[in-house]
């Protein structure tokens, strides 16, 4: 399980959303300067709350049964 830790992203480098799946919600890619790591984020929408919630579960039941998920 990772850190619970806020850190401020906003200087980081976007990457390019050419591979970004379609979907409802806008999609942002960064990499971490230090380590050059990808983080995607998706933005949530206020219209759709519960979005958020099933793919926090499915997370965890992914791993719960040993999958490579996102994170």
């Amino acid at each position: 399980m990772c850190e619970n830790k806020l850190i401020d992203i906003s200087s980081w480098q976007s990457g390019s959303n050419d591979f970004v799946p379609i979907g409802k919600r806008i999609k942002r890619v960064v990499f971490e300067p230090e380590t050059e790591k990808l983080y995607y984020f998706k933005v949530p929408k206020d219209k759709y709350p519960w979005e958020f919630w099933t793919e926090v579960i499915s997370y965890q039941i992914g791993q719960s049964l040993g999958f490579n998920t996102n994170s």
